[in-house]
């Protein structure tokens, strides 16, 4: 066979090779080695200031102008969160008639996060399914949290929260909050580095007495 063609075929397969090490670099549980060679595939100021904002949850006006300045960059970068308090609304209204017994329809409420391009990033999902047994007593069926519509490079990573009181009884609630790993991938080499952790939080309250169902949510 010709030499030509064999160290063609070497050299692709050395190329293949680096490309596949790039992209498990973040999975070598965070080594310096890892660390060190991620960060060096990404221009210095988009490093800084992804540092600035894992360090810090904010972006001060130099780091997003450094980050904007490279939009593929900028398009996988979760805008910090200028609201986090805490929010209540009423998913269900309050039944002056006696409640049914019954399953009820599912409650599935989430929070929204965008990139530093207004894109979105992805939905963080709560999902209660429940029924209302005699005495207005809730048995829970189903509970659970889900990432929805998620552009690929943020990462479900454990919960802070995971509360679950008063199955069974007349007066029932869901908590949980989550940890969201934002991780930016550099399309010309196929290495990832992760930046700030998000941790949505949401909450149902529901009554078994009068069907009230109370949604509390906070964007971290």
């Amino acid at each position: 066979m010709n030499i030509g063609i064999l160290r063609s075929r070497a050299c692709r397969r050395v190329v293949a090779g680096s490309i596949a090490a790039a992209a498990i670099l973040p999975m070598a549980a965070g080594t310096a080695a890892a660390s060190s060679s991620a960060s060096s595939a990404f221009p210095r100021e988009v490093v800084t200031a992804l540092a600035h904002l894992k360090a810090t949850g904010s972006l001060s006006p130099t780091d997003r102008a450094a980050l904007l300045r490279h939009p593929e960059v900028a398009a996988q970068v979760i805008e910090p969160q200028a609201d986090t308090s805490l929010h209540k609304t009423v998913a269900s209204p309050i039944s002056t008639a006696k409640v049914k017994t019954g399953c009820r329809p599912v409650q599935d409420r989430y929070i929204v996060y965008k990139t530093l391009l207004g894109f979105k990033a992805f939905e963080w999902h709560n999902y209660l399914y429940y029924c209302i047994q005699k005495g207005g007593k809730i048995k829970r069926v189903e509970r659970k949290t889900y990432l929805k519509k998620s552009d690929g490079t943020n990462y479900r990573s454990g919960y802070k929260i995971n509360s679950e009181v008063g199955n069974k009884t007349a007066h029932y609630s869901s908590a949980y909050e989550e940890a969201v790993k934002n991780c930016i991938v550099n399309p010309k080499g196929g290495a990832q580095l992760c930046t700030r952790i998000n941790y949505p939080y949401s909450k149902f309250v529901v009554n078994g007495k009068t069907g009230k169902v109370t949604y509390y949510f906070r964007k971290g």
